[in-house]
């Protein structure tokens, strides 16, 4: 089983460009058997929107603005705002024996197998008790429960401030969650960790996704930076693990399940 390791392509500044060349270099030269996988963090915090967003200029004259660096996803998605996640980039032909098939098919095989990795990491070796599950179900994740959504005005309508965050909110990839996607069980209700996305091509495809570890600093003041929980915060009391260590753990345990 092959794969083509981070430390490669550290000439590439921009993760997004980045994935698109890997992504035609597997068109051209990767074998049916293997795989291009390895998991990053971004340097600064910046913003990345789906494929659907790329003509959302309310969105990316925000960050613009608020001086956050944004990029495109060549997958589709939603927003995500890149502090104290780390993200991770999947390639495969559609035909490869252990992660192909359809987006649906694919889309969970490489989920579960990214699970395997984390939950082995984060359960043995760090003690945390908790697990991140995949999810089953569409849904509204409970970050987005506000208590300002049911406020209404005197003609009874909702306040048109908390409806405009509301849906500037909806912009965010960690608003909902849909199947097969991580999700992790805290004072009875669930929350959305792990989110992903992914690109057909010719005859690879592409998958990424974003697994928030560490809580948030106060860098991002964007209104679709909505509240989420981290692992950190559920699982190990709010101490923020250092993200460069935990790559090049976690890298050096990709090949482990195959």
């Amino acid at each position: 089983m092959g794969k083509i390791k981070k430390t490669e392509f550290k000439t590439f500044h921009n993760p997004m460009f980045r994935d698109l060349c890997l992504l035609e270099f597997a068109e051209e030269h990767l074998n049916p058997d293997e795989f291009i996988f390895f998991f990053y963090t971004w340097d600064k915090t910046s913003a990345s929107l789906g494929r659907s967003q790329r003509k959302s200029q309310d969105l990316i004259q925000e960050c613009i603005l608020k001086d956050t660096p944004v990029t495109i996803r060549p997958s589709g998605g939603k927003a995500v705002i890149h502090d104290g996640d780390i993200c991770f980039t999947f390639i495969a032909r559609q035909s490869h024996k252990h992660f192909g098939g359809n987006l649906q098919e694919s889309y969970s095989k490489v989920l579960d197998y990214i699970l395997k990795i984390l939950n082995e990491y984060f359960i043995q070796n760090l003690g945390w008790k908790g697990k991140i599950e995949a999810s089953k179900h569409h849904k509204t994740t409970a970050s987005l429960h506000f208590q300002q959504d049911n406020e209404v005005n005197t003609t009874g309508e909702l306040n048109k401030k908390t409806t405009k965050q509301a849906k500037a909110n909806n912009q965010n990839c960690f608003s909902q969650t849909t199947r097969s996607e991580g999700i992790i069980k805290y004072q009875g209700d669930s929350y959305k960790v792990l989110g992903s996305a992914q690109m057909m091509y010719a005859s690879c495809f592409l998958q990424q996704g974003s697994i928030l570890i560490n809580k948030k600093s106060s860098r991002s003041k964007l209104s679709f930076d909505i509240p989420s929980i981290s692992m950190t915060e559920v699982f190990n009391s709010g101490e923020n693990l250092n993200l460069s260590s935990l790559i090049e753990i976690l890298n050096k345990k990709i090949s482990r399940f195959i």
